[in-house]
Protein backbone atom coordinates (compact mmCIF):
# COMPACT_ATOMS: atom_id res chain seq x y z
CA UNK A 1 0.00 0.00 0.00
CA UNK A 2 1.59 3.29 -1.08
CA UNK A 3 2.14 5.91 2.16
CA UNK A 4 -0.33 8.99 1.72
CA UNK A 5 0.44 11.98 0.19
CA UNK A 6 2.99 14.78 2.23
CA UNK A 7 0.98 17.59 3.28
CA UNK A 8 1.60 20.49 5.40
CA UNK A 9 1.97 20.34 9.23
CA UNK A 10 0.78 22.83 11.08
CA UNK A 11 1.35 24.36 14.73
CA UNK A 12 -0.21 26.28 16.95
CA UNK A 13 2.29 29.32 18.02
CA UNK A 14 1.91 31.41 20.82
CA UNK A 15 3.98 34.68 21.23
CA UNK A 16 4.93 36.59 23.86
CA UNK A 17 7.95 37.78 26.67
CA UNK A 18 9.50 35.19 28.72
CA UNK A 19 10.17 36.79 31.92
CA UNK A 20 11.50 35.95 35.58
CA UNK A 21 10.59 37.77 38.59
CA UNK A 22 13.21 38.32 40.86
CA UNK A 23 11.72 39.59 44.45
CA UNK A 24 14.17 41.41 47.05
CA UNK A 25 13.72 44.52 49.55
CA UNK A 26 15.08 47.47 49.28
CA UNK A 27 15.18 51.26 51.16
CA UNK A 28 14.14 54.33 48.93
CA UNK A 29 17.00 57.29 49.31
CA UNK A 30 17.26 60.18 47.60
CA UNK A 31 19.91 62.52 46.12
CA UNK A 32 19.44 65.09 48.89
CA UNK A 33 19.63 64.56 52.98
CA UNK A 34 19.08 67.45 55.12
CA UNK A 35 18.02 68.33 58.77
CA UNK A 36 16.70 71.07 60.21
CA UNK A 37 16.10 72.53 63.75
CA UNK A 38 12.63 72.23 64.56
CA UNK A 39 10.73 75.42 66.02
CA UNK A 40 10.67 75.50 69.66
CA UNK A 41 7.17 76.83 71.19
CA UNK A 42 7.53 79.78 74.32
CA UNK A 43 6.61 77.42 76.92
CA UNK A 44 8.34 75.64 79.84
CA UNK A 45 8.61 72.18 78.41
CA UNK A 46 7.97 71.23 74.58
CA UNK A 47 7.17 67.75 73.68
CA UNK A 48 6.30 65.81 71.44
CA UNK A 49 2.49 64.66 71.28
CA UNK A 50 2.26 63.31 67.83
CA UNK A 51 3.78 61.76 64.74
CA UNK A 52 2.13 63.22 61.53
CA UNK A 53 5.06 63.10 58.86
CA UNK A 54 6.02 59.14 59.12
CA UNK A 55 9.35 58.44 57.63
CA UNK A 56 8.83 58.79 53.70
CA UNK A 57 5.52 60.93 53.36
CA UNK A 58 5.68 63.41 51.26
CA UNK A 59 5.76 67.04 52.70
CA UNK A 60 3.95 69.81 50.89
CA UNK A 61 3.86 73.41 51.60
CA UNK A 62 0.91 73.79 54.28
CA UNK A 63 1.73 70.36 55.50
CA UNK A 64 2.03 69.85 59.20
CA UNK A 65 5.34 68.40 60.20
CA UNK A 66 4.98 68.07 63.60
CA UNK A 67 2.79 68.01 66.61
CA UNK A 68 4.22 69.64 69.76
CA UNK A 69 2.24 70.20 73.01
CA UNK A 70 -0.47 69.58 71.24
CA UNK A 71 -0.57 72.14 68.21
CA UNK A 72 0.99 71.56 64.84
CA UNK A 73 4.22 72.72 63.29
CA UNK A 74 3.02 73.41 59.88
CA UNK A 75 5.75 73.05 56.62
CA UNK A 76 6.19 76.00 54.35
CA UNK A 77 8.86 77.18 51.97
CA UNK A 78 10.98 79.68 52.86
CA UNK A 79 15.39 80.44 53.34
CA UNK A 80 15.31 81.57 56.40
CA UNK A 81 13.71 80.82 60.06
CA UNK A 82 10.71 82.59 61.65
CA UNK A 83 12.09 84.95 63.57
CA UNK A 84 9.05 86.55 65.59
CA UNK A 85 5.17 85.79 66.13
CA UNK A 86 3.08 87.49 63.44
CA UNK A 87 -0.24 89.45 63.96
CA UNK A 88 -2.25 92.14 61.91
CA UNK A 89 -0.26 94.90 60.71
CA UNK A 90 2.94 93.35 60.86
CA UNK A 91 5.37 93.99 58.15
CA UNK A 92 8.73 92.60 56.73
CA UNK A 93 10.33 89.71 54.67
CA UNK A 94 8.97 87.16 57.44
CA UNK A 95 5.39 88.22 56.62
CA UNK A 96 6.31 87.92 52.75
CA UNK A 97 7.82 84.14 52.98
CA UNK A 98 4.70 83.23 55.18
CA UNK A 99 2.40 84.80 52.42
CA UNK A 100 4.76 83.28 49.95
CA UNK A 101 4.28 79.50 51.52
CA UNK A 102 0.57 80.50 51.98
CA UNK A 103 -0.18 80.80 48.67
CA UNK A 104 2.13 77.79 48.13
CA UNK A 105 -0.42 75.79 50.10
CA UNK A 106 -3.06 77.29 47.65
CA UNK A 107 -4.61 80.35 49.62
CA UNK A 108 -5.44 83.20 47.84
CA UNK A 109 -2.68 85.56 49.15
CA UNK A 110 -0.95 87.97 47.53
CA UNK A 111 2.96 88.30 48.80
CA UNK A 112 3.19 91.95 49.97
CA UNK A 113 5.08 91.78 52.94
CA UNK A 114 2.03 92.95 54.98
CA UNK A 115 -0.14 91.07 57.20
CA UNK A 116 -4.10 92.56 56.61
CA UNK A 117 -6.86 90.64 56.60
CA UNK A 118 -6.85 88.22 53.41
CA UNK A 119 -3.58 86.54 55.57
CA UNK A 120 -5.54 86.19 58.71
CA UNK A 121 -7.73 84.38 56.77
CA UNK A 122 -5.63 82.33 55.18
CA UNK A 123 -3.80 81.02 58.73
CA UNK A 124 -7.44 80.17 59.94
CA UNK A 125 -8.01 78.23 57.06
CA UNK A 126 -4.98 76.55 57.30
CA UNK A 127 -5.56 74.96 60.72
CA UNK A 128 -9.26 74.54 60.04
CA UNK A 129 -7.75 72.47 57.08
CA UNK A 130 -5.50 70.58 59.15
CA UNK A 131 -7.89 69.58 62.05
CA UNK A 132 -6.75 72.74 64.30
CA UNK A 133 -7.98 75.13 66.02
CA UNK A 134 -6.68 78.45 65.19
CA UNK A 135 -3.90 80.52 67.69
CA UNK A 136 -6.54 82.08 70.11
CA UNK A 137 -7.01 86.09 69.15
CA UNK A 138 -5.43 88.74 70.90
CA UNK A 139 -5.39 92.25 71.62
CA UNK A 140 -2.71 94.05 69.90
CA UNK A 141 -0.06 96.28 71.84
CA UNK A 142 -2.08 99.42 72.39
CA UNK A 143 1.05 101.41 73.70
CA UNK A 144 2.94 101.00 70.27
CA UNK A 145 -0.03 102.28 68.07
CA UNK A 146 -1.45 104.76 70.64
CA UNK A 147 -1.13 108.67 69.59
CA UNK A 148 0.99 110.28 71.65
CA UNK A 149 -0.16 113.80 70.86
CA UNK A 150 -2.70 115.52 72.98
CA UNK A 151 -5.16 117.99 71.60
CA UNK A 152 -7.18 120.73 73.85
CA UNK A 153 -10.81 118.92 73.42
CA UNK A 154 -9.49 115.46 74.35
CA UNK A 155 -7.58 114.88 78.26
CA UNK A 156 -5.04 112.93 78.15
CA UNK A 157 -6.41 110.82 80.85
CA UNK A 158 -9.38 109.89 78.57
CA UNK A 159 -10.37 106.96 77.45
CA UNK A 160 -9.16 105.33 74.80
CA UNK A 161 -11.05 102.38 72.72
CA UNK A 162 -8.90 98.76 73.00
CA UNK A 163 -7.76 97.46 69.84
CA UNK A 164 -9.64 94.89 68.13
CA UNK A 165 -8.70 91.56 68.29
CA UNK A 166 -6.50 89.59 66.03
CA UNK A 167 -5.15 86.21 65.72
CA UNK A 168 -1.18 86.22 66.59
CA UNK A 169 0.25 83.57 64.75
CA UNK A 170 2.67 81.91 67.14
CA UNK A 171 6.52 81.53 65.61
CA UNK A 172 6.90 78.27 67.14
CA UNK A 173 3.78 76.31 64.95
CA UNK A 174 5.96 77.44 61.57
CA UNK A 175 9.05 75.77 59.71
CA UNK A 176 10.77 76.48 56.99
CA UNK A 177 12.44 74.24 55.26
CA UNK A 178 13.91 75.60 51.48
CA UNK A 179 12.54 74.16 48.71
CA UNK A 180 9.28 71.96 48.94
CA UNK A 181 8.31 69.25 48.44
CA UNK A 182 10.22 67.21 50.57
CA UNK A 183 10.00 63.65 51.77
CA UNK A 184 10.15 63.07 55.96
CA UNK A 185 13.59 60.47 56.68
CA UNK A 186 13.63 60.91 60.76
CA UNK A 187 11.24 62.06 62.84
CA UNK A 188 11.02 62.56 66.41
CA UNK A 189 9.16 60.19 68.34
CA UNK A 190 6.09 61.03 70.63
CA UNK A 191 7.15 61.55 73.97
CA UNK A 192 10.61 63.29 72.61
CA UNK A 193 11.78 66.37 74.37
CA UNK A 194 11.82 69.20 72.07
CA UNK A 195 14.95 71.50 72.66
CA UNK A 196 16.98 74.07 70.37
CA UNK A 197 19.21 71.06 69.23
CA UNK A 198 16.02 68.84 68.37
CA UNK A 199 16.14 68.13 64.55
CA UNK A 200 14.03 66.26 61.56
CA UNK A 201 15.40 64.82 58.84
CA UNK A 202 14.40 65.46 55.01
CA UNK A 203 15.37 64.01 51.64
CA UNK A 204 14.80 65.67 48.48
CA UNK A 205 15.64 65.07 44.73
CA UNK A 206 15.35 61.66 42.79
CA UNK A 207 14.02 58.27 44.31
CA UNK A 208 16.73 55.39 43.97
CA UNK A 209 16.49 52.11 45.56
CA UNK A 210 19.23 50.66 47.27
CA UNK A 211 19.01 46.72 47.98
CA UNK A 212 21.55 43.86 49.28
CA UNK A 213 20.23 41.13 46.62
CA UNK A 214 21.33 37.43 46.72
CA UNK A 215 24.14 36.36 44.64
CA UNK A 216 22.04 34.13 42.33
CA UNK A 217 19.24 36.64 41.99
CA UNK A 218 21.72 39.61 41.24
CA UNK A 219 23.11 37.97 38.27
CA UNK A 220 19.92 37.88 36.61
CA UNK A 221 20.08 41.56 36.96
CA UNK A 222 21.57 43.61 34.43
CA UNK A 223 22.18 47.94 33.73
CA UNK A 224 18.38 48.76 32.68
CA UNK A 225 16.20 45.76 34.25
CA UNK A 226 12.82 47.27 34.66
CA UNK A 227 10.65 46.48 37.60
CA UNK A 228 8.33 48.23 40.26
CA UNK A 229 9.10 49.14 43.58
CA UNK A 230 6.20 48.66 46.22
CA UNK A 231 6.20 50.52 49.28
CA UNK A 232 5.03 49.48 52.23
CA UNK A 233 2.09 51.59 52.06
CA UNK A 234 0.66 52.07 48.83
CA UNK A 235 3.04 53.71 46.59
CA UNK A 236 4.72 52.33 43.89
CA UNK A 237 8.00 53.57 41.37
CA UNK A 238 8.71 52.64 38.38
CA UNK A 239 12.37 51.40 38.08
CA UNK A 240 15.42 50.51 36.14
CA UNK A 241 18.73 49.37 37.70
CA UNK A 242 21.53 51.54 37.45
CA UNK A 243 24.33 50.28 38.81
CA UNK A 244 25.26 46.39 40.24
CA UNK A 245 27.74 46.34 42.55
CA UNK A 246 29.32 42.79 43.33
CA UNK A 247 29.84 41.85 47.10
CA UNK A 248 33.13 42.04 48.50
CA UNK A 249 34.42 38.80 49.17
CA UNK A 250 34.61 37.18 52.66
CA UNK A 251 37.72 37.02 54.36
CA UNK A 252 38.18 33.62 55.42
CA UNK A 253 39.55 33.19 59.47
CA UNK A 254 42.62 31.75 59.68
CA UNK A 255 42.18 28.33 62.03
Amino acid sequence: MAPPTPGPLTAKVERGDLSDVVSFRGTVRRDEVTTILLPVPDADEAVVTRVTAAAGATISAGSVLTEINGRPVFALPGGFRFYRSLGMGDTGPDVRQLQQGLAAAGAPVTADGIFGATTESAVKALYVKAGYAPPPEQNADAAADADTSTDASTPDDSPRPDPAPTTILPKGELAALGTLPAYAASTPPVGTLVTSETTIGLQRGTPRVVAEVPTLSAEKLAVGTTGTFRSTGTESLDVAVEKVTPAAPRRRTPP
